[in-house]
């Protein structure tokens, strides 16, 4: 086991923290982080997972389920979610080929207090959703895409 270093936790909060912010800023939506202690465990855990090569499907299975479920944010936390497991994906030659207005239900099944999604079948789900890509052809294909679902997210 990799240790996780201090400087990679908070690189991993620092970007969460500006996805959100992004998120909230072209979707609308309150802003700033509810729980920053939550949000630095969260990114700890996600760092571990990273660090110990845990693979692709289970590290953004990890995060839907942290971010969706455990509300660090005011607001946009499932919008939060599905563009940092999106983007995880996408810098390990994935792509989530499903739209946030078409994973929206399935996420919200995973931000339930009770009888929520669990681990494995988050895993299951972003399996049967995503393709094998080469970041370098398709990465303005990539931003293209997600810069229509934020448009889809706005409220």
């Amino acid at each position: 086991m990799e240790k996780v270093t201090e400087e990679f936790v908070i690189a991993i909060y620092d970007h969460l923290e500006g996805v959100h912010e992004l998120i909230i800023r072209d979707t609308g939506g309150l802003e700033e982080v509810r729980d920053k202690g939550g949000l630095y465990h969260s990114s700890w855990k996600i760092a571990e997972k990273i660090n110990n090569n845990t693979g692709a499907l289970k590290v953004a299975s990890f995060i839907f389920y942290e971010l969706a479920k455990k509300h660090h944010f005011n607001d946009g936390n499932k919008r939060t979610a599905y563009c940092s497991a999106k983007e995880y994906l996408f810098w390990q030659n994935f792509h989530f080929k499903l739209e946030y207005s078409s994973a929206l239900v399935f996420i919200t099944d995973i931000a339930k207090h009770e009888n929520s999604k669990t681990l494995k079948e988050i895993e299951f789900w972003i399996g049967n959703n995503i393709e094998a890509i080469q970041k370098t052809k398709d990465i303005n294909s990539f931003l293209d895409i997600l810069y229509k679902d934020l448009e889809g997210m706005k409220r």
